[in-house]
């Protein structure tokens, strides 16, 4: 239970974080919809987050 409330807070400091990211991402989404790319792009940083926040605990 704690692994799972640490991922949980290491996924909103980075929203938190990446709000700016976010904004520029939905923008590039509505003109460009480059949806698979960037699809691929954020879930290859989740992942490395993910592996960042569990070798940190």
């Amino acid at each position: 239970m704690p692994r799972h409330g640490a991922t949980l807070s290491v996924i909103a400091q980075v929203k938190c974080c990446d709000l700016t990211a976010m904004a520029m991402y939905q923008r590039l989404m509505r003109r460009e919809k480059l949806a698979g790319t960037w699809q691929i792009i954020l879930r290859h940083n989740a992942v490395e987050i993910k592996g960042r926040g569990q070798n940190e605990l």
